[in-house]
């Protein structure tokens, strides 16, 4: 196995990174590789943290719309600590560094197959994370079991909420407020930040061609409200079925705002893809012997 490593120092933090590539989980599902792992054993940090990025294949994950969620139920180096993060400490790191705010350069490809887990920074003697067990929740989205919603005309109607029972029965609520620098009436609209999780893929790729931008007055501006964090995505097609590719998408504050590579045509059609508890399949994984930096 061929092992690189870097460290780079901020401020109060070192932060030491190690591909680690050898380690491997395999069910009767998916297969899971350790891809990547963030170190952060340093002195002066109040919270430390150690970041691992899992690769996931397989059938099921191939046709999964995305890996929606990965939770972690087991975690321990070689010296015996327990490395799983402590809900108040969680708590107090986000309040710290909030994350309910992103811009994205577009969408690549699909599906997404990398998590990235957080972990408590391992012992500093400590050589390997010896296990690491959790489970992966996959999205298989339809109408028929709540998870892909249509909605078609939206733009017609800037400023109401979308009255899909779907979306009702969910728990969430999105309303169409109008183009990039638009008026739309947004009275009576209470929302609030949703998570930070950036757009997942569709069933085909989305690559944004080299050097091509959005150009001014090509965006689409969304209020949404999803307490329960169901929102999966939000696509967009022509009248022939076919995907509007996405050139820039930002989410922060209870709205997102999607921006494209050409003039945008009134009669769009929008997929809203949702983790509803009947489109998601939980597959769980082991690691073993993951080694630190």
């Amino acid at each position: 196995m061929k092992t690189s490593t870097f460290v780079c120092a901020l401020a109060w933090l070192s932060l030491t990174s190690a591909f680690v590539g050898i380690a491997r989980a395999v069910t009767n599902d998916i297969r899971v590789v350790v891809d990547n792992v963030m170190d952060m054993r340093a002195t002066g940090n109040s919270l430390p943290r150690c970041q691992v990025q899992l690769s996931f294949s397989g059938a099921d994950v191939a046709d999964a719309f995305e890996i929606h969620d990965v939770r972690i139920m087991a975690a321990v180096d070689d010296t015996g600590r327990d490395l799983r993060v402590d809900s108040e400490q969680e708590k107090a790191r986000r309040r710290l560094f909030p994350s309910n705010a992103y811009t994205s350069p577009g969408n690549a490809y699909a599906p997404q197959t990398a998590h990235t887990v957080e972990l408590v920074s391992p012992a500093r003697d400590a050589r390997t994370i010896k296990v690491l067990e959790g489970e992966a929740d996959l999205l298989f989205p339809t109408p028929e079991n709540g998870g892909l919603v249509i909605i078609k005309n939206f733009m017609a109607h800037p400023g109401d909420a979308f009255s899909d029972p779907l979306l009702k029965r969910s728990n969430v609520t999105i309303a169409y407020l109008g183009k990039e620098g638009s008026e739309a009436n947004t009275s009576n609209k209470t929302v609030q930040a949703i998570p930070a999780l950036p757009p997942g893929p569709t069933q085909m790729p989305r690559r944004i061609p080299f050097g091509k931008r959005p150009g001014p007055g090509k965006g689409l501006q969304f209020s949404v409200d999803d307490p329960d964090h169901r929102l999966a995505d939000m696509v967009f097609m022509d009248s022939y079925g076919r995907q509007i590719w996405v050139g820039m998408s930002s989410v922060g504050n209870g709205s997102r705002t999607y921006q494209f590579q050409s003039e945008i045509s009134s009669n769009l059609q929008l997929r809203v893809y949702l983790a509803t508890p009947e489109a998601i399949k939980t597959v769980p994984f082991k690691i073993e012997n993951i080694a630190l930096p």
